[in-house]
């Protein structure tokens, strides 16, 4: 295993993988993980690696060795996700396959602004829904630049 890089307190690279990792508020994980690993949510911060092919998820920034795996959590997380069909937005329950449905019946999709718009009232939970703890609008407009770009069926 690579020597861990910190600032201050916190890990910035993964335990496992070395890849770059941002920070969780604990409430994320006691949202999002399952009852048989719930008790070992502390009230720490956490990292999320973000490395497709690495098991962790999760892990404190206290102790790189209590991680979590895509095993410990209810959802999905798409960042690791290895098939075609994975959700983009954890708030409204938007996946890929939404926004290239609508890209195929009319070569364009409103679901970033259709999100946009909830947000703005008030209707996203980010902190609770989505594995990254934050607003997931960006990484919405990059997939939905991405499955542009991609060969019509």
């Amino acid at each position: 295993m690579d020597a861990i890089v910190t600032i201050g307190a916190e890990s910035v690279v993964c335990p496992s993988c070395s890849g770059k990792t941002i920070g969780v508020e604990s409430i994320t994980l006691k949202s999002l993980v399952v009852p048989r690993s719930l008790e070992r949510v502390r009230d720490t911060t956490y990292r999320y690696c973000s490395t497709k092919s690495c098991a962790i998820v999760y892990f404190a920034a206290d102790d790189p060795t209590q991680s979590f795996l895509c095993d410990d959590l209810k959802i999905r997380v798409a960042d690791k996700e290895t098939s075609e069909s994975f959700p983009i937005c954890y708030c409204f329950d938007w996946t890929t396959d939404d926004v290239r449905r609508e890209l195929r019946d009319t070569s364009e999709t409103t679901i970033p602004g259709r999100i946009e718009r909830l947000i703005r009232l008030g209707f996203c939970r980010c902190e609770t829904m989505n594995p990254k703890g934050r607003c997931c609008l960006g990484d919405v407009t990059r997939t939905v630049k991405r499955l542009k770009s991609e060969p019509a069926e």
